[in-house]
């Protein structure tokens, strides 16, 4: 069968054997499509002069020019597991060589310093997972600290015991100040010292009292009810604490029979109209009488609206 090549004037594929270009009409002479073979392999020779020229190269060898980037892929991975074993044997050797060294170390750490002995067994247990006697002296080290820990707690607590003993003995001042902050303070100051008991009592009592008072605008120093001439009447008083004064307030009171059920209420403004800062006011709230009104409580709040925070004296 006649091969193909390309047609010299119009580059259209044309038969070895045509004397005439099917494409274009060029006359083609007796041995045309040889002279474009060759000059095509000259020309790829000049181009790439590594690569063998196609005259010279039998159709069989072609498969052993495919085999060899294979070959080489397989050198190159033989290559890499030789240097991952080379490295492994590396790494075993490193690994004996430094559990050797902490054999040493440890060998000359008393058994007393537990903490010591934890880091470079706890070095020896990584580097060795599978040997069990480098795991439980890891483990014995680790308990043995912590029994000594427990015990050096309870002996630091006995010693405390024995220093507040002396304190309290010898200098009750000294022993108070230095459990202040404990729970067996204010009885041991009632006991050691009355006097500075009382007034601690009192202060705490004030210091209760500025806390409750912190943001409240009234002080409810007293209040009472109770029945007269068929109405229930309300008394009390309240100071002004805000800082400012407070202009229309009122008192409002709930009543409740015994099961605490709500039953009617009644509000009033205070007698003072504005309150002034710092001053006491008194109050009076009326209601026709129930007998059923058994409690009573008490809120303050603006004639149009708005509670206000209270604190109520004891």
């Amino acid at each position: 069968m006649a091969s193909l090549e390309n047609c010299p004037t119009c580059s259209n594929p044309t038969s070895e054997n045509a004397n005439v270009c099917p494409s274009c009409g060029e006359p083609l002479a007796v041995g045309w499509a040889g002279v474009i073979r060759e000059q095509n392999e000259k020309t790829a020779k000049e181009e790439a002069p590594w690569l063998p020229s196609k005259a010279v190269v039998p159709k069989k060898n072609k498969r052993k020019l495919w085999l060899r980037p294979t070959a080489l892929i397989i050198v190159v991975i033989v290559a890499i597991i030789m240097g991952l074993g080379q490295q492994e044997d590396i790494s075993i050797a490193e690994r004996q060589n430094r559990t050797q060294e902490l054999e040493t170390q440890v060998a000359s750490v008393p058994a007393s310093n537990f903490q010591k002995n934890i880091k470079l067994y706890s070095e020896l247990a990584k580097l060795n997972p599978d040997n069990s006697r480098y795991v439980s002296k890891l483990a014995y080290y680790k308990n043995k600290l912590k029994i000594a820990v427990k015990i050096a707690s309870i002996k630091k607590l006995e010693e405390r015991k024995l220093h507040l003993a002396d304190l309290r003995k010898n200098n009750p001042i000294a022993y108070l100040a230095e459990i202040e902050s404990s729970p067996d303070y204010m009885s041991e100051l009632k006991n050691l010292r009355p006097k500075a008991y009382e007034a601690k009592i009192v202060e705490l009592k004030i210091l209760v009292r500025q806390k409750a008072m912190a943001g409240s605008e009234l002080e409810l120093l007293d209040w009472s009810w109770g029945q007269e001439s068929g109405f229930a009447i309300v008394n009390g008083q309240v100071k002004n604490i805000s800082g400012r004064s407070l202009k229309n307030v009122t008192g409002v009171v709930t009543f409740q029979d015994a099961t605490g059920e709500f039953i009617t209420s009644s509000s009033a403004l205070i007698e003072y109209n504005p309150i002034l800062s710092g001053q006491t006011s008194p109050f009076k709230v009326m209601k026709t009488w129930n007998p059923a009104m058994k409690s009573g409580s008490i809120e303050f709040k603006y004639l149009m609206g708005g509670s206000l925070k209270v604190y109520k004296s004891e």
